[in-house]
């Protein structure tokens, strides 16, 4: 007999939204027991996340020693810059949109999942129920 219907354990769907949500992309795939699929996800998020602090850190780099001289315009021109970045807009723009992915696909594969296992227990259910006996009235 086999025992996957009964090892089954539910998700929480909302739960593995809000795992993804607060701790980021592929957290709550890693909730739902989708191990390979979050790691990727945690990578493609951190990726363009790193690329864009470093990117931030060079503008930064790049007018520290005015600042230190104590040229205030320095300050503003950070920030021009870095608000201004295509590269900076890029990455993080990648970054928000596959985290949104991870929110709603956490979801919806626990969603999913639930309904599946509850499917699997009704059909098991159902066999074990015993059938009319065609031969009886014969």
């Amino acid at each position: 007999m086999d025992n996957k219907i009964t090892e089954s354990v539910p998700k929480k769907p909302f739960r593995a939204a809000l795992t993804s949500l607060i701790m980021g992309a592929g957290a709550g795939q890693i909730y739902n027991g989708q191990i390979f699929k979050g790691i990727v996800m945690v990578i493609l998020f951190l990726v363009p996340i790193g690329l864009a602090a470093n990117e931030m850190f060079n503008i930064y780099m790049r007018y520290l020693s005015k600042i230190m001289a104590g040229d205030l315009n320095a300050v503003s021109t950070i920030v021009d810059k870095v608000t201004n970045s295509a590269a900076i807009s890029s990455y993080s723009g990648f970054a928000a949109i596959l985290w949104g992915i991870s929110i709603i696909d956490a979801f919806y594969y626990a969603f999913l999942y639930n309904k599946k296992i509850y499917h699997e227990k009704n059909d098991a259910e159902n066999s074990f129920q015993s059938s009319p006996d065609k031969s009886a009235g014969e």
